[in-house]
């Protein structure tokens, strides 16, 4: 290298993990008791690396010159390059992580009221939705703020429903709409008695299979008990899935990444305890390369696990054990064994004929809300009608007063109280149901 004397050489020293920059006039003396560490910077800038504390740890000088450059250190003058950073000041110094153990303990959240949960940790939400740290981390995780801010209620005291004070009333009126459904009641009345022993005591059944033939009446029992019990209601088509994602949520680093419909849900509900139907749970695919969309409700299904239910979207635990569940079926054997063992079975059959009087009305009148001007209809059917409709199932029935109301309609005049007429009643061919909801001519 010549005569060092007055020449400028750069030298980097780590020090508690800080690079200190800078660069050292050297007297061919000092040089000499530095020349261990110039051997190791030469080393390291032909191979393109960074120096690491743990290099210089190994390639320590001898005590002996080290000694020696303590009787040379007046011999040095620091000089700082304005085109290097300047890491001298503390303020200015790399941040490095500061080991798990060694983090500042953060504050835990305030206990909940009575009947509410933290479905989501409020720590964990707090610390995820830093805007510096999300933006450090780069786009996947600045996606994932923003999702969470959409569902930072879920980290707030969120409220349990317990059950309308006129319960008693409403399990009547359910029975006279659903008399087939008197084994499913009984279950859940017992339910009622057991939350009574307390004031306000949520809602909270076991998970419920409804099983029984096509057009029984299980996915409109399951709404018309959603709204007598005061429960959000919320329904997974599970027939033709052939996606956990649409259950569990797809991680955001996919561009269509997203919470599942469950996590939707719960986060719509603006409460804890929403009654979701999985309707045609016996007819989903046994999974693909998107994953079986039975497997989460091995989770789901039990309380322990799902208070841990880890969305894929979300990347945090989520209480989920306050769901009820129900789940309608035709063939129970399509089911894994698994699953149906965390479910309470029953089966429903099929009304008898004096019972469909009843399920007629209800029908009628449920179709009286819910088809367009149904309200100018007469509020009840004539007998007559009734008895053309007693060998049905509770699903032709609907089909078939929603096309007599529309036949009605047409040759009456506008305006009119209208009244429908057997003539008005079209009978699918041999009284059964046809699945596409039309009949012959």
């Amino acid at each position: 290298m010549g005569n060092l004397d007055h020449q400028w050489c750069p030298l980097t020293i780590f020090e508690s993990n800080k690079p200190l920059t800078n660069l050292f006039r050297c007297d061919s003396l000092f040089f000499g008791a530095f020349k261990p560490y110039m051997d190791l910077l030469a080393q390291i800038t032909r191979k393109g690396k960074l120096m690491q504390n743990s290099d210089l740890e190994k390639t320590t000088p001898s005590d002996e010159a080290l000694d020696e450059t303590k009787s040379y250190g007046e011999n040095v003058s620091v000089i700082k390059d304005p085109g290097l950073p300047d890491f001298s000041d503390e303020e200015q110094s790399v941040p490095v992580d500061e080991p798990e153990s060694e983090k500042p303990a953060e504050n835990p959240p305030p206990p909940c009221p009575a009947n509410h949960i933290y479905v989501l940790d409020p720590v964990a939400v707090r610390r995820m939705t830093n805007p510096v740290t999300a933006r450090q981390r780069g786009e996947t995780q600045t996606r994932l703020r923003d999702l969470l801010l959409q569902h930072q209620h879920l980290a707030s005291p969120y409220p349990l429903r317990p059950y309308p004070a006129d319960m008693a009333q409403r399990w009547k009126k359910l029975r006279s709409k659903f008399p087939n459904f008197s084994e499913v009641l009984d279950l859940l009345e017992k339910r009622y008695a057991l939350a009574l022993l307390r004031q306000d005591t949520p809602v909270s059944f076991p998970p419920l299979l409804l099983l029984g033939d096509p057009g029984v009446g299980k996915t409109a029992f399951s709404k018309a008990l959603s709204k007598e019990i005061g429960l959000f209601y919320g329904e997974i088509q599970m027939s033709g899935l052939t996606e956990a994602f649409t259950i569990s949520g797809l991680d955001v680093g996919w561009s269509s990444g997203n919470p599942g419909r469950v996590f939707e849900y719960v986060s719509a509900a603006r409460h804890a305890n929403p009654l979701l139907l999985l309707d045609e749970f016996d007819k989903c695919s046994q999974g693909g390369s998107g994953g079986d969309p039975h497997a989460p409700f091995h989770v789901l299904l039990e309380r322990h696990s799902a208070q841990h239910f880890e969305d894929m979207a979300i990347r945090l635990p989520a209480d989920m054990r306050w769901i009820n569940w129900v789940a309608t079926a035709n063939e129970p054997l399509a089911i894994p064994a698994s699953l149906l063992s965390r479910f309470r079975r029953i089966v429903v059959p099929k009304p008898s004929r004096t019972q469909m009087t009843a399920v007629i009305n209800s029908v009628y009148e449920e179709k009286r809300d819910s088809v367009t001007n149904g309200d100018l209809f007469a509020r009840k059917l004539d007998q007559s009608i009734v008895e053309l409709l007693l060998d049905l199932t509770p699903r032709a029935v609907g089909l078939v007063i929603e096309e007599a109301m529309g036949a009605c309609a047409k040759r009456s005049r506008r305006g009119r109280f209208l009244r429908i007429t057997p003539s008005d009643v079209l009978l699918p061919k041999s009284h059964e149901q046809r699945r596409i909801g039309f009949f012959p001519n």
